[in-house]
């Protein structure tokens, strides 16, 4: 089942190259148990489950460096896929990207061999929860999905959710400006085809408070006064780990 102590944060960063889609180049940031922080750090005995993360419209994986450094300390191996971060992105590229890195990350990250196994998660924030839902219903190698206020997508995540049976979790925060619950999270969720799905609804919680602050998602939620973003991150946190604790290694 992997060693679950907890872990320092190591660092790289790795490029795949998609040759069915004209050689697209997929950058990513990976992010592993370390026995020490930083680039090139020695990675800790595994092997470990990975978290395959997409991020929201305008931002890029060091967004979100306080939640996956939690995960990473929990003994998940975190890769943030750094494609589709300007103003005119691709959901469906971004979505395609998800599944290609998803299914080739157990074999292909060569540093981290040992290390990383075959149990993977797709997920993600806003638009890049959206995509987690394009992902899963084209990757072959996901386990399960999630989404922190997934966005309804170009093409479709609520219609990708009808091919989706792997277990799949969402978070909400109630008073979300920028993705209303109501007619974005709730549909994909209703739309989710698996046995097994969960809802998580935050009090008062944000859209951009499942990132760290000084993003741009901070200027479509001016004055926000509800959950505190330390609480709301602590809780997702909570939630996640306990979440992939139980579908990765049970109990």
């Amino acid at each position: 089942s992997g060693t679950r102590a907890k872990a320092q944060v190591g660092t790289l960063d790795w490029v795949l190259v998609d040759e069915s889609r004209s050689g697209r180049e997929i950058p990513c940031e990976v992010h592993y148990p370390a026995l020490e922080d930083g680039a090139g750090a020695i990675p800790a005995p595994g092997p470990f489950p990975t978290v395959v993360f997409g991020h929201g419209f305008v931002m890029a994986g060091g967004d979100y460096l306080t939640w996956i450094e939690g995960m990473v300390a929990a003994s998940y191996v975190v890769i943030t896929v750094e494609t589709e971060t300007g103003f005119a992105p691709s959901h469906l590229d971004f979505g395609l990207d998800l599944a290609f890195v998803a299914n080739a990350a157990s074999s292909d990250v060569v540093d981290l061999v040992g290390t990383m196994d075959d149990r993977v998660a797709i997920g993600g924030h806003s638009m890049g929860g959206g995509a987690a839902w394009i992902a899963a219903a084209e990757s072959s190698e996901a386990d399960v999905v999630f989404g922190f206020a997934p966005a309804e997508t170009n093409p479709s995540a609520i219609g990708a959710a009808n091919d989706v049976v792997i277990p799949a979790l969402i978070i909400s925060g109630s008073s979300d400006g920028i993705t209303p619950p109501a007619s974005q999270h709730q549909p994909i969720f209703d739309a989710t085809s698996s046995e097994c799905k969960s809802w998580v609804n935050l009090v008062e919680g944000s859209h951009c408070g499942f990132a760290n602050s000084g993003s741009l998602c901070d200027f479509g939620e001016p004055g926000f006064s509800g959950m505190t973003r330390a609480r709301q991150q602590e809780i997702t946190l909570q939630v996640m780990t306990a979440w992939l604790d139980h579908a990765f290694y049970g109990g």
